[in-house]
């Protein structure tokens, strides 16, 4: 996505047949070639769509000197921004809540407002995070048992049991060679070695009989079902050549093409007015 060319067209002539030409050389295009003295267009891009993956919301910040657009900042967090409605104009402003603790209003025309769609809230939108919340949490806990296991907790996973009983002298040595060998993240899974009449005796689950790898592997679909990449893209193991120019295919024409599209749609429809001149409107390379 952030690798989307953009392109801007006239239209020459209305009607039935109508004519457009591009145009090579306006005002938005040196705006959106350098956004600000920090950012490229492709970066731009990335914010905003990393945004608007994790909150559904994204928002540029439109400055001008007079009546020009000179830079555009995309840096507001999506859970620090609210929409002020009005009765009249549906949006008065919007209020943005800073590292200070103190708000800022910012006009309608100041704001561009990237949102996905969300059918209980016409002005905020909502996030495909929000739907796969409950497979994120299994699939980073899920992570976080698995890390600890490996770590092993800083424990061996078994009591050793001595029948006939120890001396207190005897326990301290145990302890204290068993505890050099299993101390730290370096020491995970070793074994001691023990003479005399010691039985071993099991205390914890393996990842593979918690099956774990299985279930990552189901919250993860899950996921990537969410966000409507296909499998076969991550996943080696359902990897041939058909099978990745179809996923491939699939993923360009259904997530990646719309992506496009809703964007230039939200520039056609609130940056361009700015220029003054309905006959404008970008297009984007497919």
């Amino acid at each position: 996505f952030s690798a989307m060319k953009l392109t801007l067209n006239k239209i020459i002539k209305k009607g039935k047949n109508q004519e457009v030409q591009p145009v090579k050389n306006h005002p938005v295009l040196e705006l959106l070639d350098r956004v600000n003295p920090y950012l490229t267009f492709a970066d731009l891009l990335k914010i905003t769509q990393i945004y608007k993956d994790l909150a559904g919301n994204a928002y540029w910040w439109i400055i001008k000197s007079g009546s020009k657009i000179i830079e555009i900042w995309p840096y507001f967090r999506p859970d620090k921004m609210s929409v002020i409605p009005s009765a009249s104009k549906f949006i008065d402003g919007y209020n943005y809540l800073t590292p200070k603790g103190e708000f800022v209003k910012f006009q309608p025309e100041e704001i561009i407002h990237f949102k996905t769609p969300n059918p209980l809230d016409p002005y905020l939108g909502v996030a495909p995070m929000e739907a796969c919340y409950l497979a994120y949490n299994t699939y980073m806990q899920s992570s976080e048992y698995n890390n600890r296991f490996f770590k092993n907790n800083a424990r061996a996973d078994f009591i050793l049991d001595f029948p006939n009983g120890l001396s207190e002298v005897e326990q301290k040595q145990i302890r204290a060679q068993w505890e050099s060998r299993h101390r730290g993240e370096s020491h995970q899974h070793k074994f001691g070695i023990l003479s005399g009449d010691a039985k071993i005796l099991q205390t914890g689950m393996s990842a593979k009989d918690m099956e774990f790898i299985e279930q990552m592997k189901f919250t993860r679909d899950e996921i990537l079902a969410i966000f409507k990449v296909p499998k076969a893209l991550l996943d080696p193991q359902e990897l041939n050549y058909a099978s990745a120019q179809v996923a491939k295919e699939v993923f360009l024409n259904e997530v990646i093409v719309p992506l496009m599209r809703d964007f230039t749609q939200t520039l056609n429809e609130f940056l361009l007015p700015s220029y003054g001149d309905d006959s404008l409107f970008f297009d984007f390379k497919n």
